[in-house]
C-alpha cells in the first residue's frame, strides 16, 4: 500500500510517516502544493492524506488539480471549520478530519475508505485458458480435451 502524506508542519508529515510504515505502508512525502500534484502526477498512490493550509497551492487546489487525472482517494487534514469541511468535500476529498487529530481515528479512515474502493473496483474477468493445436483443443477451465470438435 502506498500513502502519499501532503503537511508543511515537518513534525506532523513525520509522525504520519512513521505510524503508517509501521503498518506495512510505503509512505511518500510532500511539503507544499505544487510538490504533492507532482507526486500524485508521477506515482499512483491507495491514498492521500492532504493538509489545507500549503504554501504554493493550497490543499483545495492540489485537490482540485489531482481529480484531473487521478481518482486516488483524499482525506484533508485542518485546524479548520465546518464550511472548509464543505469545501473540501465539494473539491473531490473523500473523508476530512480536523487538527489535532487521533492516529488510530486516520489509520481507521483511511482502512474504511480503501475497503470501499476495492469493493467498488470493478474485477478483470480472465479469458478462458484453450489450447489448440491442429484438430486437438484443450479447455484446462472446463477440463475438457476436443479432437475434430468430438469431446474425448
Amino acid at each position: 500500500m502506498k500513502a502519499l502524506v501532503v503537511d508543511d508542519e515537518k513534525l506532523i508529515v513525520k509522525g504520519l510517516k512513521f505510524s503508517l510504515e509501521q503498518d506495512g505502508y510505503e509512505v511518500d512525502c510532500a511539503y507544499d502544493g505544487q510538490e504533492a500534484i507532482d507526486k500524485a502526477r508521477d506515482k499512483e498512490y491507495d491514498i492521500m492524506l492532504l493538509d489545507l493550509m500549503l504554501p504554493v497551492f493550497d490543499g483545495y487546489q492540489v485537490c482540485q488539480q489531482v481529480r484531473e487525472f487521478s481518482d486516488v482517494p483524499i482525506i484533508m487534514l485542518t485546524a479548520k471549520g465546518d464550511m472548509d469541511k464543505i469545501l473540501g468535500l465539494e473539491y473531490g476529498a473523500d473523508d476530512y478530519i480536523t487538527k489535532p487529530f487521533n492516529i488510530l481515528e486516520v489509520k481507521a479512515r483511511i482502512k474504511a475508505i480503501i475497503r470501499r474502493n476495492r469493493r467498488k473496483t470493478p474485477t478483470v474477468q480472465e479469458e478462458p485458458k484453450v489450447i489448440v493445436s491442429g484438430s486437438m483443443k484443450l479447455d484446462i477451465d472446463a477440463k475438457r480435451l476436443y479432437i475434430d470438435e468430438k469431446e474425448i
